[in-house]
């Protein structure tokens, strides 16, 4: 709710699923991370949580940014 009140996150986003969410991204992250102990794959589920994260963003603090593309490079 905080992040909604300093304009970091979008006023129609539900914290409290999205906190689940990222909760649950993070632990199933290590999980896959301790099975197959592939950093390659590691990145590629934390690239996809933050992109998650980034659109939770209003859109107009996303401009000029090219996230996807700057995690696609990593």
């Amino acid at each position: 709710e905080e992040g909604k009140k300093c304009g970091e996150l979008r006023p129609d986003v539900n914290t409290d699923r999205a906190t689940e969410m990222i909760f649950s991204g993070m632990i199933g992250c290590s999980v896959l991370h301790g099975v197959d102990k592939s950093d390659s794959s590691l990145d590629k589920s934390i690239n996809s949580l933050i992109l998650y994260l980034y659109g939770l963003a209003p859109e107009e603090s996303l401009v000029d940014l090219n996230i996807e593309d700057q995690l696609l490079e990593l």
